[in-house]
């Protein structure tokens, strides 16, 4: 499976006065998130609210994951289906799920590590 690699640099800069000096600190921590790319079908769990759907949980794999919070969903078409893509925020792990409206059919399209 092909993975990417994103670095996440924290900056912290605090200053101090002491003895007319301006004293800075820099503090940088690094933290590596891997992206793994799975495109794999998945089943999925909804709330369908006025009008909105919402994933819920997901199983993949012969194991259950929660979803804590949809980040943000983007749709576009592919030929005459059109597919939903949920940003979904785990307790492990951000996922990508993809919806496809035309064949209500549900992929695990990414997992991002946190």
């Amino acid at each position: 499976m092909p993975k990417g690699k994103v670095l996440i640099l924290n900056c912290l800069l605090t200053f101090g006065f002491s003895s007319e000096k301006i004293r800075i600190s820099l503090f940088l921590s690094v933290k590596e998130q891997m992206i793994e790319k799975i495109n794999e079908p998945i089943q999925v769990i909804v709330k369908f609210e006025k009008g909105v759907l919402s994933p819920l949980f997901f199983s993949w794999r012969h194991r259950d994951y929660r979803i804590k919070k949809i980040e943000f969903v983007h749709a576009h078409h592919q030929g005459t289906a059109k597919l939903f893509f949920f940003s979904a925020l785990g307790i492990e792990a951000n996922y990508e799920l993809i919806f496809n409206n035309q064949n209500f059919t549900w992929r695990l399209g990414k997992i991002e590590t946190l």
